[in-house]
């Protein structure tokens, strides 16, 4: 998982080379944010603080700030 920041939004770059899904509770600051998937080859989602990750997926989420 690799994050970029910038002035308006956090992006984070999510890569499950498992060949299981992959279900990943993030820590944040507590604060509720926005999200939304910006690309998802095979279906990913976030629910709240949750990420879901495909076998072999890259997943690209954006929250704002």
């Amino acid at each position: 998982m690799k994050v970029s920041e910038t002035k308006d939004a956090y992006i984070a770059v999510v890569v499950n080379k498992s060949g299981a899904l992959q279900t990943i509770a993030l820590q944040t600051d507590g604060k509720k944010r926005p999200s939304e998937v910006l690309f998802a080859d095979k279906n990913g989602s976030i629910d709240g603080d949750i990420l879901t990750v495909h076998p072999e997926e890259t997943l690209v989420v954006c929250w704002k700030k």
